[in-house]
This record gives C-alpha cells, structure tokens and sequence, in this order.
C-alpha cells in the first residue's frame, strides 16, 4: 500500500491474509483496504470473526461481484467507506488509534473512524 507506517505495524495489525490473520482481530474492529472480489470477500469473511468490520475503497464504487456487495451489505457489523484513501494521516489517541497506523481519509482529508487495516491482496484496490 505504501502507507506510513505500514512497515512499522505489519504484522502487529497490519496484516495481508483474512483467512491466516483473522483469527488474530476476533472480537475487535477492522478495516479492509479495497472494493474488488478479493476485499469484499475477505470483509465478509471478517464479519463473522470479528466485532465489527470496516471496507476501505479509494473509487466511488465497488467494483466487486454485485451478488459480493449485496452480501456485504446485509451484514450489520460492516461499512463501507467509497471514495476513501488510506493515506497514514493524523490519528487521535482519544479515539483508540495508535500513532502511525494507517487512517482512512475521504479526498477532503476529513477523519474516519477506524481501528487497525487489513489488506487481502497487495495487488487488489
């Protein structure tokens, strides 16, 4: 992703495998970086592991199957954030975040709420 921070925390919540990592967030909140087959798909996946899951996607829509989407969408502990970059920019410790992890930011640069990213595929998004 080439996101500040994202060599410092791999692997200490920033992590590229839905299906070997997931278990590790199970009760917490993520985000899923891309709005392809592969992100929404791990995003579902997620949901049923996880308190509550996030979808990232950089494009104003999902370029995802529809039959994925409306899946994803269905599920009350998802979101999805469009037109959302995951640039590293400024995070709040009173919201929960570790300094330096990467944060969700709409083209405006105003502040989404998240807690740690998760990417299925370095060549999706």
């Amino acid at each position: 992703m080439n996101v500040p921070g994202e060599d410092t925390y791999r692997n200490k919540g920033v992590t590229y495998c839905p299906h070997c990592d997931g278990p590790l967030f199970k009760g917490k909140r993520v985000a899923v970086i891309g709005g392809g087959n592969s992100g929404v798909e791990a995003a579902i996946d997620l949901a049923g592991l996880v308190e509550h899951v996030t979808l990232i996607e950089f494009d104003s829509v999902l370029r995802a199957d529809e039959v994925l989407q409306r899946k994803l969408r269905s599920l009350p502990n998802a979101d999805i954030l469009l037109s959302t970059l995951t640039d590293g920019g400024p995070r709040g410790r009173q919201q929960g975040h570790r300094p330096g992890l990467p944060g969700p930011h709409d083209r405006n640069i105003s502040h989404a709420r998240h807690r740690g990213c998760l990417r299925p595929d370095r060549s999706a998004a």
